[in-house]
């Protein structure tokens, strides 16, 4: 049987978690730089639809005016260099949750990074060479249109952060193919995604930033900080989406 899956969280895991309420009242503010995804953002559909096949509701899309240019084999596309998107997450097809219930989903992501390195935040000289050889090969790639960033058979885990209370941040990299419209390109990011516990509802942001410089990571890792603290510390009210 094929198992939906967003970011780790399978559909079987979302059902399971009780719930007993609306949609959260919350708002969603844009992260710092980045600006709401329009209407007709074809983006926005595709997390809409990506959102619904996991039983949550995307609360809030959001990219940056930078762009960036990417390669496939056959042309260039200029997409935003960074993006962001909101999630509230269902259980029963409710959105109620216990912080108990947070709790056990933060364990159960957890153990599913805990045989990625580096642990406890240390970053060991075998991931670090791992990165820098990356980084030669993203930066060989932005010459030449046709040449194919290596593989990442596994995304490399930078940090997992649970050292605030009613949150946990899970940064990486991973190399996807994304599609937007009728167009697909190959490519290599930074991605922080958290998970919020606020008035009772589980709210899951996600901060993507494309991997240039090593500096694209400790940014992608304080634009979702930030992003968080702004969440967390918010006020009810109307969703952005």
């Amino acid at each position: 049987m094929k198992v939906h899956t967003l970011f780790g969280l399978t559909l079987q895991m979302l059902l399971a978690l009780p719930a007993h309420a609306a949609m959260p009242d919350l708002t969603i503010v844009a992260p710092q730089g980045l600006q709401a995804c329009s209407s007709d953002n074809p983006m926005r559909e595709g997390l809409k639809v990506m959102a619904n096949a996991a039983a949550s509701t995307l609360a809030g899309c959001f990219q940056s005016a930078e762009t960036i240019e990417v390669h496939d084999d056959a042309k260039s596309i200029t997409v935003p260099r960074a993006r962001a998107d909101a999630l509230f997450i269902k259980g029963n097809n409710d959105y109620r949750f216990t912080r108990d219930d947070f709790e056990s989903l933060k364990a159960t992501i957890k153990s599913q990074w805990a045989h990625y390195a580096p642990k406890d935040g240390k970053q060991s000289k075998k991931h670090q060479e791992r990165v820098n050889a990356l980084l030669a090969d993203i930066s060989q790639a932005q010459h030449l249109p046709t040449a194919q960033v290596q593989a990442l058979d596994a995304p490399i885990l930078v940090k997992f952060d649970e050292s605030v209370p009613d949150r946990y941040i899970v940064t990486s990299i991973r190399k996807r193919t994304i599609r937007v419209g009728t167009d697909s390109y190959t490519a290599v990011a930074v991605e922080s995604a958290a998970i919020v516990y606020k008035s009772g509802a589980l709210v899951r942001l996600d901060f993507s930033r494309h991997l240039v410089q090593q500096s694209d990571i400790d940014s992608a890792m304080q634009s979702e900080g930030a992003w968080v603290d702004q969440v967390s510390a918010g006020s009810s009210g109307q969703a952005s989406e």
